[in-house]
């Protein structure tokens, strides 16, 4: 995440992807006023949707990290003072066995699958993506779920 963020950066100050030599010569209030600029950047959006503060956050301390480790010193306080406060969009809470029972009702057996794994494990939308294809567990409670549909589709 270290190097998108940075190389994120470059490209917004149109610098070439390897030209790390360029970010480094410029006077620290300049540098200091690129980066409030991609923050406000990042939190207004461009072609993609705007970013909260968490995100911007984690894009900010890979910058960070450059900075400090070329001994660049900068108003860090000011800088992050750019980021916004975090408001919390949405209640978490996990679903209760109604609301799982409900899902897994009306969707395919695929689906259900991803939602028994997902409350079975305790899993978030996000950890779905890195699960490999070929997670031995995850394609048998798929096989499973298949099975017992196929199951209940004969029985009606």
């Amino acid at each position: 995440m270290y190097n998108r963020a940075l190389h994120y950066f470059m490209s917004y100050l149109r610098l070439e992807p390897n030209a790390h030599d360029e970010l480094l010569d410029k006077d620290p209030k300049i540098i200091q006023g690129d980066i409030c600029d991609f923050i406000l950047y990042l939190r207004k959006g461009s072609e993609k949707k705007a970013l909260a503060p968490k995100p911007v956050g984690v894009y900010v301390s890979a910058i960070h990290r450059f900075y400090s480790m070329n001994d660049t010193q900068l108003n860090w306080e000011k800088i992050h003072s750019f980021e916004g406060e975090d408001e919390k969009q949405t209640e978490d809470r996990p679903y209760t066995h109604s609301e799982i029972q409900t899902m897994i009702q009306h969707t395919s057996p695929r689906n259900r699958a991803i939602i028994l794994l997902m409350s079975s494990a305790g899993l978030r939308v996000g950890a779905m993506v890195t699960i490999p294809p070929e997670n031995d567990e995850f394609r048998k409670l798929w096989i499973r779920e298949v099975r017992q549909n196929k199951l209940i589709n004969k029985g009606n």
